[in-house]
């Protein structure tokens, strides 16, 4: 007979503490500091928990790392660049350092509805898609919604391409098995996405709102939420 623990505790097997795959997250920044706190907020308030920020600093000059560098999260990876080399440049940085199965980008003035990763996830899932998007609202300056929400189109083919402007980066999630980091670096002179979209060979689009573009910091990030996405 086995003796019984000297700790009096029983034997119990652990939970993983994250279920589903790895999502990494692409933040470029540049002198956000007066609305990078809430945009990362919105990041860590998600619903689904298994994913990796990394944010990568153009060489701001002002307290944008130091923001960034309170929240003391190891979810939270920071990138430094020496010298500005403006947007692209540091979402190519981010998109080399991902390790996730799945890829989603945020710029760091726009903020995430809670349930955007684990909604998106299942989308593209049920609709067996490598590349989607979704609706989004624009904010004023005092952080209300203007006006409806940005409709997209539930399909776009990779034969049909795409105008400017009908993708909002901060909606954008891509299955890593399906298009390459070499797909989805940014190069000038480019259409953005379209790699990406012709390896994928279609993207679908969730007509659910799942972001906020631009706001004012001066509201608090569960007002907006509030206020923007229903």
């Amino acid at each position: 007979m086995k003796k019984a623990s000297s700790t009096g505790k029983k034997n119990t097997v652990k939970k993983p503490v994250f279920d589903g795959p790895l999502v990494s997250i692409v933040m470029p920044a540049y002198n956000a500091e007066k609305f990078i706190d809430d945009t990362i907020h919105s990041v860590l308030g998600q619903s689904y928990e298994n994913w990796e920020l990394i944010i990568v600093d153009d060489a701001s000059t002002d307290k944008t790392l130091e923001v960034v560098r309170q929240f003391g999260c190891d979810k939270i990876r920071v990138i430094t660049c020496k010298r500005n080399g403006g947007a692209m440049s540091a979402t190519n940085r981010g998109i080399r350092a991902a390790r996730g199965k799945y890829l989603a980008f945020i710029d760091a003035n726009d903020v995430w509805q809670p349930n955007k990763l684990k909604r998106q996830l299942s989308f593209m899932v049920e609709k067996e898609t490598g590349f989607s998007f979704a609706s989004y609202i624009y904010a004023d300056a005092k952080g209300r919604p203007k006006g409806r929400k940005v409709r997209i189109p539930e399909v776009v083919e990779a034969r049909q391409g795409f105008k400017d402007g009908l993708i909002m980066t901060s909606t954008v999630m891509l299955d890593m098995k399906v298009v390459s980091k070499a797909d989805v670096k940014m190069e000038q002179n480019e259409k953005k996405w379209m790699r990406a979209l012709e390896k994928a060979g279609r993207a679908c689009g969730m007509c659910e709102v799942m972001a906020i573009r631009g706001y004012d910091p001066g509201l608090s990030f569960f007002e907006k939420m509030r206020r923007g996405v229903r």
